[in-house]
């Protein structure tokens, strides 16, 4: 099963970029807080479901290698793997 996705890529860089920048102004409060992974991955599942559900299934070559923009289901067989991946995207320990 294919893990790094342009999905996978597109979600870790969103959920990234988003959490990272909640977490800094969190942080600016006096009692601090941290959106911390099990939040991250409980919006990451309803995200992967929505994007195979909505986004077309293009193809394209690029480099002799096989692009998908939608490779199918977000399923929970796969989620595992997909959550470890956007885990390393995302420096998530």
């Amino acid at each position: 099963m294919v893990v790094d996705t342009i999905r996978c890529w597109v979600i870790g860089g969103l959920i990234c970029t988003l959490v990272g920048g909640a977490n800094i102004l969190l942080t600016l409060r006096p009692e601090s807080l941290s959106i911390q992974a099990p939040v991250v991955q409980l919006v990451v599942y309803p995200l992967g479901t929505a994007w195979a559900r909505y986004m077309p299934r293009w193809e394209w070559t690029m480099f002799g290698r096989r692009c998908k923009l939608n490779d199918g289901h977000f399923t929970i067989k796969g989620i595992h793997e997909k959550k470890r991946r956007i885990k390393q995207i995302t420096n998530e320990n």
